[in-house]
């Protein structure tokens, strides 16, 4: 669609240009992180968050790892930009634990380059196997207690009309189960099913 530009922005830095009318729309954490109160929300799905780990590791034959187990593994991380980061950091420290990832990166795309070398794992959130699937030789496992507050959804001003390419994108997902899709993924992932990612 012409005049459509896909940005990868912090939470903080899509409030901030959703107020100054430099997006439309943006999709974020919609309860973790307080947003301007000149927004509107529209909840799509509930992140859960899973250990991505080589075959050979001691937890991959795992039902559930603790938090503080999945941190002790050679991780490779987002950077401290990015609020899904902030999430691992905070459900680590819950548990008494330090998240000290051996690599961060900027994006997840890169995150998995690091990841598919099977050196290192990495704590994932379930919409990522959506987009990336399972690299060979790797596996998910679930982390328990799942973050509370990690709603994702689309998030626009609510100081000017809806553009045309913000109804446009609602429209488009009116009827699409995004949750459920998400899910069917997951749970085909945790057993053991790998989801070969969109082409």
């Amino acid at each position: 669609m012409a005049g459509v530009r896909i940005e990868v922005c912090s939470s903080q830095e899509i409030s901030r240009r959703l107020g100054e009318f430099d997006l439309d729309v943006g999709l974020t954490y919609l309860d973790f992180e307080g947003h301007d109160e000149g927004l509107h929300r529209r909840p799509l799905y509930t992140e859960k968050f899973m250990l991505l780990t080589p075959d050979d590791n001691e937890l991959a034959d795992r039902d559930v790892v603790s938090w503080a187990e999945a941190a002790a593994n050679p991780l490779c991380a987002l950077g401290r930009q990015m609020q899904n980061r902030r999430i691992l950091e905070f459900m680590t420290a819950n548990e008494g634990a330090a998240f000290r990832p051996v690599i961060e990166t900027a994006t997840v795309d890169a995150l998995y380059s690091h990841v598919a070398t099977r050196r290192w794992s990495s704590i994932i959130a379930h919409p990522w196997l959506y987009a990336f699937g399972i690299p060979p030789g790797m596996r998910v496992v679930n982390l328990v207690p799942q973050a509370r507050n990690s709603t994702v959804g689309l998030v626009w001003s609510s100081q000017r009309h809806e553009s045309v390419l913000a109804t446009a994108l609602f429209d488009a997902i009116r009827d699409v189960d995004v949750a459920g899709q998400l899910d069917s993924v997951l749970d085909a992932a945790l057993s053991g099913v790998n989801h070969a990612a969109p082409q």
